[in-house]
């Protein structure tokens, strides 16, 4: 990226200028300037915005500057001795010491330095324009005679050289007169051994290939001989590499600003932004893990404490155990997904990753299997009722399809451990304008995993769907505590927070902060739907009883007995005794006080069930059509007794209903 700026320079020029380079953020600068005036003010004002003198930039100068800029003496701890040391200057020369060819040009050039050859030099020089003194050999032979000049007289010579044998090439053996394109042409076919190297040509341009040249890289030093005064430092410059034959060579090490050997590096540093779960996030899920974990142990105590009342048992304990464990096993899940490399190192994030979907996918098997027995068992009854009998799940209503649903996961899981193991991967994602990265990302690549992911959720979706559906049907059917109604409000609940989940989830852009949460937030909505729909109405019914028979026994009374009614939202207590029928139950609070067929039994009590009430519906409106038809023919008293007889028929019926 080039910055340019006029020969003319003014201190707002210089200060933009410094400016569009800073904001280039290159470290390595290389400069084409033209005077001590240029050079001053641009390195002064590099320093002042801190892309000079700081040890982090490398100021590299072509040959357009002299030595000269360079090789002065500084304040101390000035803007341009800070600025200025470490700094390079790159020009092509003529040659080497030590090579032959150039040794031996200038051998000869320092042979011209006498009165015959001064005279014949001075003879064949041109006249300089009107107003310029011409320039007089004799008056400073030294200067003239300098190696710095003699460099350039070698280039010169080359190109006469180049000139010369062009010029034979193009005349030939038999013509005399060319033109310039014929020279041009011939120019460029030049390829000879010269005093500067070999002697090479751009075929567009004809300008001297860079390759063919010889080059040198001075170093701008602080001159450490005392030639200084005691508050000024001296630079100097000293060759440190050359470039003789298409390739460069070390002489010394390079002297950086900072001082040392060591070339800082050519772009600012990136802190690369990791993406972590970040300790926040990662707490907040781990403590929603621990609320899960607490509340279902809490819950599985308050089942094992309460086993032998009638609200445990006409629930059954078996059924609120599965529901506990399985909930604990998934929150475990989130503090295994909780864990990245920022906390752990790659081999345990690896491990992890692979054990992760055990938890969830064991915990869900736990918990759905008694949902999916209990629905199947009141399923069962729906088509086939037998009103004022108990639901209840036998051992092998619950084995079967847990052993099922865990051995086909299980089996599933095994073969994705074996074969497809998921690894923990670090990604770069995004990049800035240089190719540094500057975001990445570290997740469990789970691509191998694809089909037996499918397998697992299609295993999973299958089995909410039968649930689902069965625990719809059956819903109408009247059970103590009004199990079904909150067992579909389980399900629904737990379909629409996973399905709204598992959406955010592929919607992110796999951040694993993000993830972690809707992972940790999706677990935790599952689990409390499961926990709160299934205990709270059992322990606030249990609260309810408590307090009637306390109530009961301060007014003298002895029973704690509770009168629900079928399809009542709120729990009606009496605090009187009354005899089982198809739409009313007796719920006693201690098993002792009980009727002897239930203290030892338990399960769900139906109350009524659907087909019962349409039939019993049918029956009024026939009888109501009987009626109408024996009221319009009343003209004899038999017709009115039969009609009062219909009409007491009607008001037991309606009653029953």
């Amino acid at each position: 990226q080039a910055v340019e700026f006029p020969f003319d320079i003014t201190p707002e020029i210089v200060k933009r200028t410094v400016k569009s380079v800073k904001e280039t953020q290159y470290r390595y600068i290389f400069s084409i300037m033209f005077s001590t005036a240029h050079h001053d003010a641009f390195m002064t004002e590099a320093y002042e915005q801190g892309i000079a003198g700081t040890g982090d930039h490398f100021w590299m100068f072509s040959d357009s500057v002299s030595t000269s800029i360079f090789e002065r003496s500084f304040e101390i701890g000035s803007p341009l001795h800070l600025a200025s040391k470490g700094c390079s200057r790159i020009s092509a020369v003529a040659g080497i010491e030590g090579d032959e060819r150039y040794d031996t040009f200038m051998q000869s050039m320092a042979d011209l330095n006498n009165p015959n050859d001064i005279a014949l030099l001075q003879s064949a020089h041109p006249t300089p324009p009107e107003g310029f003194e011409p320039i007089q050999i004799a008056d400073d032979t030294e200067k003239f005679f300098a190696k710095s000049n003699a460099a350039v007289v070698a280039f010169m010579y080359d190109a006469t050289i180049a000139l010369g044998l062009s010029a034979c090439r193009a005349g030939g053996q038999n013509e005399t007169f060319f033109d310039g394109k014929q020279l041009f042409s011939e120019f460029l076919k030049s390829d000879f051994n010269g005093v500067t190297g070999n002697n090479t040509y751009d075929q567009a341009t004809g300008t001297r290939l860079t390759e063919s040249a010889q080059f040198s890289l001075l170093n701008v030093v602080e001159d450490t001989s005392g030639a200084g005064g005691e508050n000024t430092v001296r630079l100097k410059t000293v060759v440190s590499d050359v470039f003789p034959n298409g390739s460069w060579e070390e002489l010394i090490p390079m002297r950086f600003n900072d001082g040392s050997t060591i070339p800082p590096p050519d772009l600012p540093p990136v802190e690369v932004d990791m993406n972590y779960i970040g300790w926040t996030l990662r707490l907040a899920g781990w403590l929603s893990a621990v609320f899960v974990v607490i509340s279902a142990t809490y819950l599985a105590i308050w089942t094992y404490k309460n086993r032998n009342k009638s609200v445990v048992l006409q629930t059954q304990p078996v059924f609120l155990y599965l529901i506990c464990a399985g909930c604990s096993v998934m929150a475990i899940g989130i503090f295994v997904a909780g864990i990245d490399d920022e906390i752990a190192s790659p081999a345990t994030c690896n491990f992890l990753c692979a054990i992760s979907p055990w938890f969830f996918c064991i915990g869900w098997v736990l918990a759905f299997s008694a949902f999916y027995a209990k629905t199947t068992c009141i399923n069962r009854f729906f088509h086939n009722p037998v009103p004022g009998v108990k639901i209840r799940i036998e051992t092998g209503d619950l084995v079967v399809p847990a052993v099922l649903l865990l051995s086909a996961v299980m089996i599933v899981l095994l073969m994705w451990t074996a074969r497809a193991p998921p690894d923990f991967e670090r990604k770069i994602y995004e990049w800035n304008s240089f190719g540094q990265p500057t975001k990445s990302r570290g997740l469990c690549d789970y691509k191998g995993a694809v089909p037996y992911a499918i397998f697992i959720s299609f295993v999973f979706f299958i089995s909410v769907e039968l649930a689902l559906r069965r625990a719809w049907e059956a819903r109408k059917v009247s059970v103590e505590f009004a199990e079904t109604e909150y067992i579909v409000l389980t399900l629904v609940t737990i379909c629409v927070i996973s399905m709204f989940g598992i959406l955010l989830w592929f919607l992110l852009d796999h951040s694993p902060a993000a993830l972690f949460v809707v992972t940790a937030a999706l677990i935790f909505l599952v689990s409390m739907a499961m926990l709160l729909l299934i205990f709270i109405p059992g322990i606030r019914f249990k609260k309810q009883v408590k307090r009637r028979t306390e109530a009961n026994s301060a007014f003298g009374g002895s029973s704690g007995r509770l009168n629900m009614k079928h399809g009542a939202a709120n729990v009606a207590i009496t605090g009187l005794d009354f005899l089982s029928t198809h739409n009313q139950s007796t719920i006693d609070d201690d098993p002792n006080l009980a009727p002897p067929n239930r203290r030892d039994s338990s399960g769900m009590i139906v109350l009524a069930h659907p087909k019962e009430i349409d039939l019993l519906k049918g029956q009024f409106v026939s009888l109501k059509k009987e009626y109408d038809e024996l009221k319009r023919t009343k003209s004899t008293r038999p017709a009115a007794k039969q009609e009062r007889s219909l009409e007491k028929n009607k008001s037991e019926s309606s009653k029953s209903v």
